[in-house]
């Protein structure tokens, strides 16, 4: 079965990325990033890398495991800056 047939992984991805850009401290890293602060800007870039990393796994459909692995990292990064 490929991640085509498979929609689990694109699904659990956005309920991560919903839940976190919607969260009141993604928006102050944004408007602190916007203001030119600089661990703002880093903390975006990292978010950025992680989804680049997942959208490169998912289109092309690397295995189960991989696919697993980034949204565990997106899910870890996303969690440590819950309030």
């Amino acid at each position: 079965m490929s991640w085509e047939d498979n929609q689990e992984p694109e699904r659990e991805a956005m309920e991560i990325i919903d839940e976190f850009t919607k969260s009141d401290v993604y928006h102050d890293i944004c408007k602190h990033a916007a203001d030119g602060d600089i661990d703002s800007n880093e903390v975006l870039e990292e978010l950025s890398a992680h989804l680049a990393s997942i959208c490169f796994h998912l289109q092309n459909e690397s295995g189960e495991h991989r696919i697993r692995y980034e949204l565990a990292g997106l899910k870890e990064f996303a969690d440590k800056w819950k309030e």
